[in-house]
């Protein structure tokens, strides 16, 4: 049987596969027990570490070891039995390596929730089966398709407490299903699952005969790990310049003509696209043109680079290329903008004004802005089948979603959040101490058609 297109995909990276997921839900539906329990089954947990956890759980008058102490490594966590901030967690199976965002689940950590799932590939979005979709499920919904998340998988936990009922997990199911419709999220799967006891999340329960499709392990080894960037044009920020003295070249730079000579590479990772030795790029904001020469390595000279990749490219011309410039390919650039309108998660206790003087870090360049307007805020108080719409505001508080425009005083080669993940996001830091204040995605970003309610200003659609 010939290879899939993710699998040849995969064999043209030449790495063992990663997939980076993000845990989310409402409070106490189980996300920490979750995550304990796949790192309990696939025997992650090192032997001192569930030892601990038996005798704060034996301390706590439980029966058993609470796996969700594995995750919940705070003391204010344990101490109220929530999550409060993203614990990360590393784990491996013969099949996949993991990187795990146990993201927290009230609502007012939703930037919380942001941060954690702004890299993700899948979102484990969570629900209880004796509650449904609730409201911070369709707020985590909402997220996930603002942030382009690939895949979400609803675990619809604790089935046992309704005597794995097959008719609760169809309207469950069902309601997700419209609601994700809404919102224009098309890859998604829901399992049910007993996070508790075990059942379907790395190995089958035979009481859920009803249901026949992976585990939440098992979904998470099959499912496409294939970066959505790898398909889009290519985009390279600029890290370093790496010009090497004698002393301080690498094993391969005598195999490079180039290096006998004054080396100059331009250090950074494929954001999204590939590029090959012997194509013309474009160096942004300046529009200058170049062909790629050489892609370095450690391990030695490569013939292409693909998203995700990090190397040092040669150009067969000196040019003004310092860091915070992007690379990019000759037949679709970003176009440099000097305004630019965004969705922005707000992520700071201080509120945001209009006419607030803030710094903008897009990929590697920092560059100052002000805000021009504030176009109103998300509503995710809709019901399942409905589309979440826009509210008038003139401020972003804490865990806002809102839509702003930025004038920036120098220009950005910018792409619309919706068609590059990588250099369509941004954050927006304070220029007086150096605080992330809010995460930014440029473009007419937009949940499926939704429209403005009230008297809100409609979307940009430029940037």
């Amino acid at each position: 049987m010939s290879p899939t297109l993710a699998e040849r995909r995969r064999a043209a990276l030449g790495r063992r596969t990663l997939l980076r997921l993000a845990t989310a839900g409402s409070v106490d539906d189980g996300k920490s027990t979750l995550v304990g329990r796949l790192l309990f089954d696939t025997n992650s947990v090192l032997a001192d570490t569930l030892d601990h956890v038996e005798k704060v759980s034996k301390r706590k008058g439980l029966g058993q070891a609470d796996l969700a102490l594995l995750t919940d490594g705070l003391r204010a966590e344990r101490e109220q039995g929530i999550t409060i901030d993203v614990a990360y967690r590393y784990f491996a199976t013969p099949a996949r390596k993991f990187i795990l965002a146990d993201c927290p689940g009230h609502v007012e950590y939703t930037r919380n929730t942001v941060t954690g799932s702004s890299t993700a590939d899948v979102i484990v979005l969570l629900v209880d089966a004796r509650k449904g979709v609730v409201e911070q499920t369709r707020r985590h919904l909402a997220v996930a398709s603002l942030l382009r998340v690939p895949h979400v998988v609803l675990v619809v936990n604790k089935i046992d407490l309704v005597d794995f009922s097959e008719a609760v997990f169809t309207e469950i199911a069902t309601d997700f299903a419209l609601m994700s419709r809404s919102l224009g999220v098309r890859d998604t799967h829901c399992i049910p699952v007993s996070a508790t006891e075990g059942d379907n999340v790395v190995t089958r329960s035979h009481r859920t005969p009803w249901y026949d499709g992976p585990t939440v392990l098992g979904y998470l080894e099959t499912v496409d790990d294939t970066p959505l960037a790898v398909g889009e044009e290519f985009r390279f920020p600029v890290q370093h310049v790496v010009r090497p003295q004698s002393a301080a070249r690498a094993p391969w730079a005598a195999q490079t003509p180039a290096v006998d000579g004054d080396y100059r590479g331009y250090a950074g990772k494929v954001a999204s696209g590939r590029v090959r030795v012997g194509e013309e790029i474009v160096v942004l904001p300046r529009c200058s043109h170049a062909v790629v020469e050489g892609i370095d390595t450690p391990d030695g000279p490569l013939d292409f680079a693909v998203a995700g990749q990090s190397v040092v490219l040669r150009l067969n011309t000196d040019l003004d290329v310092s860091r915070g410039d992007i690379l990019a390919a000759t037949d679709a650039p970003p176009a440099a903008a000097r305004e630019v309108s965004a969705t922005v998660c707000w992520l700071a206790e201080r509120p945001l004004h209009l006419g607030a003087r803030v710094l903008v870090q897009h990929g590697t360049a920092l560059v100052k802005a002000v805000v021009k307007s504030i176009d109103g805020s998300l509503d995710l108080t809709f019901d399942s089948g409905a589309v979440p719409g826009w509210v008038p505001t003139s401020t972003l508080e804490l865990n806002d979603i809102g839509r702003v425009r930025l004038a920036l005083a120098s220009p950005l080669p910018i792409d619309p959040y919706r068609e590059h993940r990588a250099t369509g996001a941004f954050i927006i830091v304070d220029e007086a101490d150096g605080w992330t204040l809010g995460a930014g995605m440029a473009g007419s970003t937009s949940l499926a058609s939704s429209a403005t309610r009230g008297s809100a200003a409609a979307p940009e659609r430029r940037l």
